[in-house]
């Protein structure tokens, strides 16, 4: 376990994310062979890919794209659109296997672009990590008590909920006037509680991958947070900061590191989700982890 440590993982530019395998370069980085044209074409699926984007079968009904895999040449292998159900559904397995501990919805989001809907307590929330060391501290206790909560509409016209007990917030994905806030503060009751037990569950199998979005996390950090999450099990925590290509490093015995070139705007996740880079970081992390350490 302990020569793998520091090794560091990275995609071959060229390989695509629907048909590549990983291989071992000079210097010990796992890197992915690319497919060659047969290769791509026999994985690719005409009917699935117009079926599933909509603007490319239109484009090509004008006669702007010659078929939907012209379009997959020029265009849509740079921006990793998915070629056939079975990358689909590779894609939305992958991601399943990772579980966001919070500071906000972007790791979130991204498994939802990839067809991964899991039910994770803090998926939607915004957790400061003191936050989150603490909560996994007293074992959430006290996560649902509804005196310690509070319902309030955002300027954007959504509910938001906040325990004033751990001071954190999280998405309650309604919208003001859908329903009211004692009916939202009512599911959260028995929500949190089952979503809790379900975390420290999954803490104790150690089969998921636990991410964490920190712009200025270090070291010292995340190791603070795996301690907290070590008296469950032995999870595997992945630490994300930005600047550098997608990578993944592991750090030590279950402690990885990645890199995102940049993070979402916070004020606009959607819309400026770098959902490739998160890709490439799953996949990465998950050859790390299928290399045989840690």
């Amino acid at each position: 376990a302990g020569e793998a440590k520091g090794t560091t993982f990275e995609a071959d530019p060229r390989a695509t994310p629907d048909n590549h395998e990983w291989r071992t370069s000079g210097d010990g980085n796992l890197m992915a062979r690319s497919a060659s044209p047969d290769e791509a074409t026999a994985l690719f699926d005409e009917q699935f890919y117009l079926s599933r984007y909509p603007g490319v079968a239109d484009a090509v009904k004008k006669g702007l794209f010659a078929s939907g895999f012209q379009h997959y040449e020029l265009f849509g292998e740079h921006e990793r659109r998915v070629t056939s159900k079975e990358t689909h559904d590779a894609r939305r397995d992958l991601m399943l296997g990772f579980c966001s501990l919070g500071k906000n919805c972007e790791f979130g989001i991204a498994q939802r672009v990839f067809g991964a809907e899991p039910m994770d307590l803090l998926r939607w929330a915004f957790t400061p990590s003191d936050v989150l060391i603490r909560l996994l501290q007293v074992g959430f206790e006290r996560i649902g008590d509804p005196n310690e909560m509070d319902v309030y509409p955002t300027p954007a016209g959504e509910y938001h909920i906040r325990h004033k007990g751990y001071q954190f917030a999280w998405h309650a994905w309604v919208n003001v006037g859908e329903t009211t806030p004692e009916q939202i503060k009512d599911r959260e009751v028995k929500r949190l509680p089952f979503l809790a037990r379900k975390l420290m569950d999954d803490l104790a199998q150690g089969t998921r991958i636990f991410v964490v979005t920190q712009p200025d996390m270090t070291p010292d950090g995340a190791m603070e947070i795996l301690t907290a999450m070590h008296a469950y099990g032995r999870p595997t925590l992945m630490y994300a900061t930005q600047g550098g290509p997608p990578r993944v490093v592991r750090e030590s015995d279950y402690l990885f590191h990645a890199t995102i070139p940049k993070f979402a705007d916070e004020a606009a996740v959607p819309a400026t989700l770098p959902s490739v880079d998160w890709l490439a970081v799953c996949e990465h992390a998950q050859a790390v982890r299928e290399s045989g350490a840690g």
